[in-house]
């Protein structure tokens, strides 16, 4: 009879472990309920007093971007803190920044953004800007975000321009150019080059194809004095295409010039003896020989002297008490000889007629 009691024992010991398992099963899962209410709880308490700011980045690096480009960036910030986060104001440093609409107010433990929108046209190489913000957030009311890069043009032109310079009158065409690079990733090419002045003819020639070409300027033969500024205006086909003007300038000088083209006296009898001086330069062949020089008043004198084979210096000399008459019309004449023959006629006028008047003299026969 003996094996019969300790089967009734062993269920009676596994019966309740059972019922005590279960017990305790039951006061165990109350306890486990609020769990995810208490984590709120807890987040909430150690939240930092007040409003508070924190963004997860101040600057805005865009690298290298092509000039003219428009680049947005977004600034994203959290609110930490246990009150509403208030951005108050958004002031980018310049123009070309501009903010778009932004979290104005973030409830704690939220998140805000600021999206700011930048006009690359007219920057080149590295740049910064700066955006101003101001908040309700303790120590820090104001905080600078920055946008930083490096603008380059998509087309490059070394030099910017074409510079002739002075042009030597008489002489062959003169001839510059510049360097076209092309920094796309596309390849370009030009359909059409012109010069909108006659002074100027243009030719392109592609150095590599599609990336780097070379504009070759010459001037006209036989240009007549005078300053040229113009545009050379080039047209590039395809998906990457539009216009690129290029400026472009020269000064052809007379073969004899002579500054000033006037003497400008004071208005009132002279106090003392007073020497003004003219410049004559010559660019034409060879060496002109010494002008002669003249005067239609008697008291004014004049003296020549060669400072080189192409220069002369006109010392004229006015006594003390000389008043410039508009009646009288004094003038100081200049003959040049052969190579050049010309004659030039340099009017000397008190300070209120020379005042607006034009910077020129009257010549006749050559240069």
């Amino acid at each position: 009879m003996n094996p019969p009691a300790r089967m009734v024992l062993t269920i009676s010991l596994s019966i309740l472990a059972g019922i005590t398992t279960a017990v305790a099963g039951q006061a165990a899962a109350p306890a486990s309920a609020p769990a995810a209410e208490r984590t709120n709880t807890i987040a909430a308490q150690t939240r930092a007093p007040g409003p508070r700011i924190d963004f997860a980045r101040e600057t805005c690096d865009f690298g290298r971007v092509y000039e003219g480009e428009i680049m947005t960036c977004e600034f994203q910030f959290t609110n930490p803190g246990d009150q509403t986060l208030k951005i108050l104001a958004v002031k980018p440093s310049c123009g070309c920044t501009q903010a778009r609409p932004y979290d104005s107010e973030v409830a704690p433990g939220a998140s805000g953004r600021i999206p700011i929108r930048l006009d690359t046209e007219g920057i080149r190489g590295d740049f910064q800007r700066a955006i101003r913000i101001s908040t309700n957030a303790p120590g820090r009311e104001k905080i600078t975000l920055m946008l930083k890069g490096r603008s380059e043009p998509p087309l490059e032109v070394v030099p910017p321009q074409v510079v002739f310079g002075i042009l030597t009158p008489a002489g062959p065409p003169a001839q510059s150019s510049v360097r076209i690079i092309n920094h796309r990733m596309q390849p370009l090419k030009f359909t059409k080059v012109a010069s909108e002045d006659a002074a100027f003819i243009p030719e392109l020639a592609e150095r590599q194809p599609g990336r780097e070409f070379e504009l070759i300027v010459k001037t006209r033969p036989e240009l007549p004095p005078g300053a040229y500024r113009s545009w050379i205006r080039m047209e590039a086909g395809g998906k990457e295409g539009g216009e690129l003007w290029i400026p472009v300038s020269a000064y052809m000088p007379a073969t004899v010039e002579i500054r000033p083209r006037q003497i400008v006296l004071p208005a009132h009898p002279l106090p003392k003896v007073l020497t003004r001086t003219l410049l004559l330069e010559y660019s034409g062949p060879g060496n002109l020989p010494v002008p002669r020089v003249g005067t239609n008043h008697a008291d004014i004198q004049v003296r020549v002297k060669k400072l080189s084979g192409q220069s002369f210096q006109i010392a004229v000399r006015f006594p003390r008490g000389f008043l410039a008459l508009p009646a009288e019309a004094p003038a100081v004449t200049i003959e040049t000889p052969e190579p050049s023959p010309g004659v030039y006629k340099i009017p000397v006028v008190s300070g209120s007629e020379g005042q607006g008047q034009h910077d020129s003299a009257a010549h006749s026969g050559g240069g």
